[in-house]
């Protein structure tokens, strides 16, 4: 029974393949529905840019204070998605003010990539947990839940499934990327590992605050990974220069807290959230699924 559920946990990662009943179970009736995409408005909003501290900033310790991410919680009180009414059968409607204050947040520029809007790349906000699994109460249900709870506990895994249920989408849990990047997100390609500035893995549960460095891991080595450049790469980066440089495994970018900025542009992605999404990427790989077994 356990083996099963791992199985189809596993198996319905990060793009959910079934879809909830009324009370919340599953069934086998196909959902291919991608997360939730809001590309860049056509016409460009004309927004006030922050200051960006670079790598240099970063290492002398500068801008280093933020939301206190303590087990992977988007604060309520901050300017994102309200608390969802979580009562049975309510599901919490996709929201585009959100997603657009992640674009206005991130500049119009793909966190990972660097590319703006402007050079004709699609930007898009995207979910770090997959809005499928964490829309409803009823999510809790789905056997991703069922698989945390026998690592977590009961308290834990419902407490972050709530947390997730109310702040689907919140700020913290959305990243603008490029259509390119955010097509080998959505399928798995790689893996963001979050890290401190002293290069230390910051787990599901944490106390991290402020400035953090996100690791792209890919999950198979690619023919040409140079084909992908990137402007934010760890070392390299400074906001005046645009330094290019490819996005080799194990490439890092930072994720930058600003301080004095406004709240929505304080309001950076959890690491919380993102090493939940590895952990679930770490298990496929170490599990790999074949077809009908």
């Amino acid at each position: 029974m356990k083996l099963d559920i791992i199985k189809s946990a596993l198996r319905n990662f990060p793009t959910l393949q079934t879809r909830l009943r009324a009370r919340g179970t599953s069934d086998s009736s196909p959902l291919r529905g991608s997360p939730s995409r809001y590309s860049t408005p056509t016409s460009r909003a004309r927004v006030q840019q922050p200051h960006v501290a670079s790598a240099l900033e970063l290492d002398s310790g500068d801008n280093t204070r933020g939301e206190h991410s303590t087990i992977l919680v988007q604060p309520t009180h901050t300017l994102t998605t309200p608390t969802s009414d979580l009562s049975p059968g309510k599901i919490t409607p996709r929201n585009k003010a959100a997603t657009f204050r992640c674009l206005l947040r991130d500049r119009q520029q793909c966190t990972i990539t660097g590319r703006p809007y402007c050079e004709g790349f699609g930007i898009e906000a995207a979910h770090i947990i997959p809005y499928a699994f964490a829309n409803q109460a009823s999510c809790r249900n789905l056997d991703l839940w069922k698989m945390l709870k026998m690592f977590y506990g009961v308290e834990d895994t419902n407490r972050m499934c709530t947390t997730l249920a109310s702040n689907v989408n919140s700020l913290g849990n959305l990243i603008s990327l490029d259509n390119s990047i955010h097509s080998m997100f959505d399928n798995g390609t790689f893996k963001f590992e979050p890290l401190t500035l002293h290069l230390e893995p910051i787990p599901v549960f944490n106390s991290h605050i402020g400035s953090s460095l996100l690791q792209v891991n890919y999950r198979k080595p690619l023919t040409t990974p140079e084909l992908i450049q990137s402007t934010r790469i760890y070392r390299i980066y400074k906001e005046n220069e645009k330094r290019v440089g490819p996005l080799f495994h194990k490439s890092k970018v930072p994720i930058l807290y600003i301080a004095n900025a406004q709240e929505y542009v304080r309001t950076i992605p959890l690491p919380g959230y993102f090493a939940l999404r590895k952990l679930i990427l770490d298990l496929q790989d170490l599990c790999p699924l074949k077809d009908g077994v």
